[in-house]
């Protein structure tokens, strides 16, 4: 038996068969960052994970037992839908780290970093034996920080967020953690 929910510029397809359902999901859309599957159900909803894009759409493909799917309260299945990003919102710092600083002036000797820093939104800031670190909340959907030494960057949870934190030596040379 196959179902066909509509879904807005896209569809939800679930094809039983026996005790297992398979769903396939494709959505035309222009988000950006990573955009979540989510079934719903009569009595809840489950996470379907991570849309890939494709051929200009966003896909995913799942299989789940009819049983599965009814512990979860999405038997029989309603619809779904896309879940775009949530951005992190500003919050107290960390222990540890801080806001106040003028980052222009972290980076003396690159005048290209300087002018990134002071264009990227506004970081948190930690001072470190030999340096410092920065950190800006993981959004991706926003403009990535720091785009001359991004691939020094890590993500780390600080809090309860994930942050992409910055490793730099005194006098604004990045380095690789330790």
């Amino acid at each position: 038996m196959e179902t066909r929910f509509p879904l807005e510029n896209g569809h939800l397809l679930c094809t039983q068969m026996g005790e297992r359902v398979r769903l396939y999901m494709e959505v035309r859309t222009t988000a950006t960052g990573l955009c979540r599957g989510l079934l719903l159900g009569e009595n809840g909803d489950l996470d379907l994970g991570p849309m890939l894009p494709e051929g200009g759409c966003l896909r995913l493909e799942r299989s789940f037992l009819v049983e599965t799917l009814k512990k979860k309260g999405c038997w029989p299945i309603t619809g779904a839908r896309l879940v775009r990003p949530v951005k992190p919102a500003a919050g107290t710092p960390p222990k540890g780290w801080s806001r106040d600083l003028g980052l222009g002036a972290l980076f003396p000797h690159d005048p290209a970093l300087a002018q990134a820093a002071e264009l990227a939104p506004r970081p948190l800031y930690r001072p470190r034996p030999q340096g410092f670190q920065l950190a800006w909340p993981w959004d991706p959907e926003a403009p990535f920080p720091l785009p001359p030494v991004f691939c020094f960057a890590r993500v780390q949870a600080l809090g309860d967020r994930p942050y992409l934190v910055f490793q730099f030596q005194t006098g604004g040379i990045p380095r690789i953690e330790e």
